[in-house]
C-alpha cells in the first residue's frame, strides 16, 4: 500500500510480531558461519570491504565506536575491528547471533530490538543498518533510537531496496527485493529523505549502485519474470549448503551462466545508477 500523504510504500497487512521469527530459520543465516559456497563466500568478504571503506567515505574516523544494527554472522563487524573501529551488533534472537559473537565477542552482540538494547546515549560515532532497515515495522522508533545513540554529528549508514528504481518498475510483483514478507517498509530516496528529517538527520550522500545487490537483483528477477523457480539463483548460489543442489556437476552449468551475465548486469545497473535509478541505494546521514 502507498500512502496518499508522503508516498511511503508499506507491506499490508503487517504480519502480527510472533509471525515475523519464524521468517528468519537457520536457512537464512546459513550453517557454522557459512552461507553460500566457498567462491560465493569469498565474494561477500569482499562486499564486507567495501562496507568499510562506505565508512571511511563517511568521514568515521578509526577507533570510533560503531553499532551495527542487525548485524547477521558479524563478517563486516570484523572486517571494521581489524581496522581499528570498536564494534558492537544487535540480533533479534540468540540463534541469529551465534556466528556473530562467535566472530567478534560474546559481550559485543546483543539480543533485543534496539530501543531494548541498553546501550548509553551518545555512544556511538557511527551506526549502520545494511539491508536491515527495510525489515523493521517501527521505523520511526528505531530512527529515534539512532538519534539517542549518536553523538552530536554521528554517522548514521542506512542501504534499502529503492521501492521507485528502474528494476523495480521493470520487474513488479517478481523483482528480488520486493521480499516479502519480510520487507515491511519499501523506500525510495525520496521518502527515506524525508523520513530522516523527521527524526534528526540529514542526508549528505546517496549512492544508488551496490556490485553486492543490483546485478544479482536484476538477474534473479528477471528469472522470476520467465518463470524459473523463487529465489533459484540465490539457492543455486548456496551451493553444497542446500540439500537440492548437492551435486556440483548439475550446479555447473548454472554457475558457468550466472557468471557470464553477471558483467552484463553489471553494466546495466551502472548505467541506472548514474540515472539515480539503483535498485537499491546507501544514505549516508549525519545527526543534528
Amino acid at each position: 500500500m502507498r500512502c496518499d500523504d508522503c508516498g511511503l510504500v508499506a507491506t499490508h497487512p503487517v504480519p502480527a510480531p510472533e509471525d515475523i521469527p519464524g521468517f528468519y530459520g537457520g536457512e537464512y543465516y546459513g550453517e557454522q558461519n557459512q552461507k553460500f559456497g566457498r567462491l560465493t563466500e569469498t565474494f561477500i568478504t569482499l562486499f564486507r570491504f567495501a562496507r568499510r571503506r562506505a565508512l571511511r567515505l563517511a568521514g568515521v574516523r578509526h577507533g570510533g565506536t560503531l553499532l551495527d544494527v542487525g548485524c547477521g554472522r558479524g563478517r563486516f563487524l570484523s572486517i571494521a575491528a581489524r581496522a581499528g573501529y570498536v564494534v558492537y551488533g544487535t540480533e533479534l534472537t540468540e540463534e541469529s547471533a551465534r556466528a556473530a559473537r562467535h566472530t567478534v565477542g560474546e559481550d559485543r552482540v546483543r539480543v533485543a530490538t534496539l530501543a531494548r538494547c541498553g546501550f548509553a546515549p551518545g555512544r556511538f560515532d557511527a551506526v549502520t543498518m545494511w539491508h536491515v532497515f527495510e525489515h523493521l515495522p517501527d521505523p520511526g522508533e528505531t530512527l529515534d533510537e539512532c538519534h539517542r545513540l549518536l553523538r552530536p554529528g554521528g554517522t548514521l549508514v542506512l542501504s534499502v531496496p529503492n521501492i521507485e528504481s528502474w528494476q523495480a518498475r521493470w520487474a513488479g510483483g517478481s523483482w528480488f527485493h520486493l521480499d516479502m514478507p519480510r520487507h515491511l517498509v519499501h523506500y525510495s530516496p525520496e521518502t527515506l529523505t524525508a523520513m530522516l528529517a523527521r527524526h534528526g538527520f540529514r542526508i549528505e550522500a546517496l549512492s544508488h549502485f551496490s556490485l553486492e545487490q543490483n546485478p544479482f537483483g536484476l538477474l534473479q528477477s528477471g528469472l522470476h519474470r520467465i518463470g524459473r523457480p523463487h529465489f533459484g539463483l540465490y539457492r543455486l548460489l548456496r551451493g553444497p549448503l542446500d540439500r537440492r543442489h548437492r551435486s556440483r556437476a548439475r550446479r555447473l552449468p548454472g554457475y558457468l551462466a550466472y557468471l557470464a551475465a553477471f558483467p552484463v548486469a553489471a553494466v546495466v545497473c551502472y548505467v541506472g545508477s548514474i540515472l539515480r535509478s539503483g535498485a537499491t541505494f546507501t544514505a549516508i546521514a549525519r545527526r543534528v
